[in-house]
Order: C-alpha cells, then sequence, then structure tokens
C-alpha cells in the first residue's frame, strides 16, 4: 500500500531518479515560479475521482506563503512524497509537514494543513472550500448515508474524515490575481501559447487531469466560455478530447454537462462556488453532487 498509487500521476515525476534532490537545493534562494522546470499541479488526493478546476489563485500580497506553498512549491511537494515518502500508508502523516526546507510546513493532500490557509478558510463566509464540503458531504449522505465530513479535518490518520481525501483542486491559470494589471480580462489566446496550456494540453499533467471521471469546472464564462463557443470546446476538449458542443445536457439552468459517447471524463461547466447563486440555490447542489458527479468512493 501506497500514499499514491494512480500511475499517470506518478509518471509526472517518472524523469526524476530515485533519490536526485539537488533542485531542493536550487531553490534555497529562490523565490519565482517556475512555470517549465516546476509546473503547478495542485492539491488534494491523487488518486480521487472528481477534479474540481477554478479560475486562478486569488492571493493578495499578504499571503504570500499561502503563494510559496500552493503554486512555487507545489510541484516539489509532490515530487519529495513521491520519491521519498510513497511507502507512508498515512496521508497526514507528521512526517509530511517536516519535508526539507521550504516545504516545511504544507502537506498538498491537504491545503488547509497550512496554518495560513486554515485561518484564511476559517475567516470566509463562502470559502471555495466550504462550497466542496457541501458538495461532497451531499454525495456521502446520498450514496452511503454517511458525513457530513469537514475541510478541517488536519490530525493524524483521518485522511478520509477530511473533505480533500475525495477530490482534488486545481486551476486554469497559474497566474495568481495579483499578478494581473488591475481591470484585465483572462485571455483565452494568451493561455493557449502559454506553458500552463502545454503542460496541460500535451504534458504527462494534462494526462493526469483527464484520468478523472469527473472534472467540475467552477471558474466562470470569462474562462470557460460561453455555452455553443469555440472557448467553451477549446476549454471542455483539454480535460476530454472528445467532448463536442453536441454532447452538452443541463440538469438545471446553472449546471451545464458535457458528457461524451466515446467515453473518458464527464466535464460539468458551474457557476463559481464562491457565488450566490451556488449558496442560495439547493437545487443546483443536489444535481451537481447526485445526478451529476454521482458516487465518490
Amino acid at each position: 500500500m501506497t500514499l499514491i498509487s494512480n500511475k499517470k500521476f506518478l509518471s509526472i515525476f517518472s524523469n526524476t531518479q530515485e533519490g536526485d534532490y539537488t533542485d531542493l537545493n536550487e531553490y534555497t534562494d529562490l523565490n519565482e515560479y517556475n512555470p517549465i522546470k516546476y509546473p503547478y499541479i495542485g492539491m488534494g488526493n491523487p488518486d480521487s475521482r472528481v477534479l474540481f478546476i477554478g479560475s486562478e489563485k486569488a492571493i493578495g500580497s499578504q499571503n504570500t506563503t499561502i503563494l510559496q506553498h500552493e503554486l512555487v512549491f507545489n510541484y516539489l511537494h509532490w515530487k519529495e512524497i513521491v520519491k521519498k515518502h510513497n511507502k507512508l500508508i498515512d496521508h497526514l502523516h507528521p512526517q509530511l509537514m517536516l519535508l526539507p526546507k521550504q516545504l516545511k510546513g504544507q502537506n498538498p493532500f491537504s491545503p488547509v494543513t497550512l496554518d495560513e490557509t486554515r485561518l484564511d478558510v476559517y475567516s470566509s463566509g463562502r470559502h471555495t472550500y466550504k462550497q466542496i464540503e457541501k458538495i461532497i458531504n451531499s454525495i456521502l449522505l446520498t450514496f452511503h448515508s454517511s458525513g457530513p465530513i469537514t475541510v478541517n479535518e488536519i490530525s493524524p490518520k483521518n485522511y478520509n474524515n477530511s473533505i480533500f481525501s475525495h477530490c482534488f483542486l486545481s486551476d486554469l491559470s497559474d497566474s495568481p490575481k495579483k499578478r494581473q494589471k488591475e481591470g484585465e480580462n483572462w485571455d483565452i489566446e494568451k493561455f493557449s501559447t502559454s506553458d500552463r496550456y502545454r503542460h496541460i494540453k500535451h504534458g504527462a499533467i494534462g494526462e493526469f487531469y483527464r484520468g478523472f471521471q469527473n472534472v467540475v469546472i467552477y471558474a466562470g464564462n470569462e474562462y470557460s466560455g460561453t455555452t455553443g463557443t469555440p472557448q467553451r470546446e477549446f476549454i471542455v476538449k483539454l480535460f476530454n478530447p472528445s467532448l463536442t458542443h453536441a454532447d452538452l445536457s443541463k440538469p438545471n439552468k446553472y449546471c451545464q454537462k458535457y458528457e461524451s459517447p466515446s467515453g473518458g471524463a464527464k466535464v460539468f461547466i458551474i457557476n463559481q462556488l464562491t457565488s450566490r447563486t451556488f449558496n442560495s440555490d439547493i437545487t443546483l447542489k443536489h444535481d451537481l453532487a447526485i445526478i451529476g458527479i454521482g458516487d465518490v468512493l
């Protein structure tokens, strides 16, 4: 038994030889994100069935510690776990909080293991993680008469009680909002020539994303495009190349579902999880969780 068994995830790090950690020393004085050598992957359980895709990290300058762990060091967090700690059996083992150098203090299996992130979640009434908690708990209650579980579970030996054991989280863009010019919209053309796009479209990270049974994109129309547009098809094909506009169905007015007869991931396009619509409409959560995603175990 290992922490991670997903072969597509493990293959992201297949070019690195066992015991080769020279890049940790290289990172001693490096604070900027390197999208080519150390690309953003995401957080949560790589062996889960559901991938949640947001727009980008909305992290202000006051949260540089979160940005470092969730973006700059994200690849190295996972690499260190895969290469040196994957034989552990506890996803929240204290040892994973004590990785070398700058990696110390966060465990990517659960972003709330970082104190700054946990405070941010506690302080926000409609934090994205709290909305994902509602979706997962609705599924567990319906299919297993179990729950609720929480985003706040960080104690060792209780990973199954954490929301993050049932999903993986990432974003379309790897450019945080604080680095974007005020008022500048996301540019699909720039994205299509970015390193992030190349990793998703042609790299091992994209193969990993496309291996999920369900992909829930909650980035908003600026990112996912409106119904029937080339941008919409461009985005959904990143997660299942077989999808076309003809594969669209609408469980309700807020949730759009793409499912190909050829198989592959089902892709859902929904409102941003922090929107008032998501919080006020019980039907949306029910249709997305029960009719759409289905069981997560």
